[in-house]
């Protein structure tokens, strides 16, 4: 987890005009962690879960 930002990309809530976003599982309501809104919407998009965020890791890998 990033100390005062984003648990994903690091950004502070400055850098995010002070939105960050508690992050939780919609299936069992845990808590996750902190994020800003665009790595917040960027799991949401990639399907909340592993294999979403596997298969973009895979495309961006086969690209290169």
């Amino acid at each position: 987890m990033a100390k005062d930002g984003c648990d994903i990309c690091g950004k502070t809530s400055e850098e995010n005009k002070g939105c960050l976003i508690v992050d939780h599982d919609h299936e069992t309501g845990k808590l996750r962690g902190v994020l800003c809104t665009v790595c917040n919407t960027g799991l949401g998009k990639l399907g909340d879960n592993v294999e979403g965020l596997t298969r973009a890791l895979e495309y961006l890998n086969a690209s290169n």
